[in-house]
């Protein structure tokens, strides 16, 4: 099984006695009923060494700590963000291996507090304990206004697709890094050190927008969970990609952008239309007035 399909045999028979939970297993965050005009926002992850970083990639090992730290947390916040929330509270629980000095486990809890504290997030508690490999777990928690919660589910045909500038320059930092680069460059830093924007939830009182989701995986494979849950098909924009970054735009990961759809026509600084959603349920390529259906979604799996 790859991943998607492990977690969709794991949670396949699980049901809801809690009138409370209105969004469960399926979405960037769980959504929970909070009160008159906001619900709770709940999203976990994790970063495993050997798996989301390495610790003998050669670059100044200092700051590589320290972005682990960072990116632990916003990765968190860019699936918050993805929902139309705002993060609120935070849960950290460090998996510490013995190889790792006490001067070297504060760097990494360093970059953990500094975005916490570029986010406003308050942190309310966590857990320590030892390890083999050095693993972040994360807990985060936000807050939605009703009006503005947006799920996977919501796309509707005629909706144009939307996501914002940068995409794929994580995965060109990525592969600079397995390669032994020694400086970290623009696409190195993008890829350790993301900033998901909490200015593009302004947005959501300018525009109609219908769902969203982060792009963690590759921008077609998350693009595909929307359209999977909305039951739709896309038309993808090849001429909106500068040619040099088509394949890492398409099927890089860890962007923590987002993709959003709507029926307006956005013109905002930072944001791209990329496609069209449509009524057929399979990914054409659109370039140069050629249509090309996508056979294979590829992207980023555990398995």
């Amino acid at each position: 099984m790859n991943e998607f399909e492990l977690i969709n045999y794991l949670t396949h028979n699980i049901k809801y006695n809690d009138k409370n939970i209105l969004v469960g297993i399926g979405d960037d965050a769980a959504v929970i009923k909070y009160n008159q005009k906001k619900y709770l926002l709940y999203t976990t992850d994790s970063l495993v060494e050997n798996i989301h970083f390495n610790l003998k990639w050669k670059i100044n090992k200092k700051k590589l700590l320290y972005f682990i730290g960072w990116k632990a947390v916003a990765s968190n916040v860019s699936d918050i963000l993805a929902m139309g929330g705002i993060p609120k509270y935070i849960l950290i629980s460090l998996n510490i291996p013995e190889h790792l000095k006490t001067k070297e486990i504060k760097i990494v809890y360093k970059g953990l507090m500094e975005c916490v504290n570029n986010y406003n997030i308050s942190n309310i508690g966590g857990n320590i304990t030892k390890s083999e490999k050095l693993i972040i777990s994360i807990t985060l928690i936000g807050e939605v206004l009703k009006k503005n919660l947006l799920l996977r589910s919501s796309a509707f045909a005629g909706d144009y697709i939307y996501t914002e500038e940068g995409v794929g320059k994580s995965a060109k930092g990525f592969y600079k890094l397995i390669n032994g680069a020694k400086k970290i460059d623009n696409d190195i830093l993008y890829h350790l050190k993301p900033t998901p924007s909490i200015k593009w939830n302004k947005l959501l009182n300018k525009y109609e927008i219908n769902s969203a989701i982060d792009i963690s995986d590759g921008f077609i494979a998350d693009l595909n969970h929307i359209l999977e849950k909305s039951k739709k098909g896309a038309e993808i924009y090849i001429d909106n990609i500068p040619s040099d970054e088509m394949e890492n735009f398409l099927y890089g990961g860890e962007d923590y952008k987002i993709i959003f759809t709507s029926p307006d026509d956005i013109y905002e600084k930072g944001i791209i239309k990329i496609g069209k959603i449509i009524k057929n349920k399979k990914i054409y390529l659109i370039k140069e007035n050629k249509k090309i259906i996508l056979k294979k979604i590829k992207g980023f799996r555990h398995f």
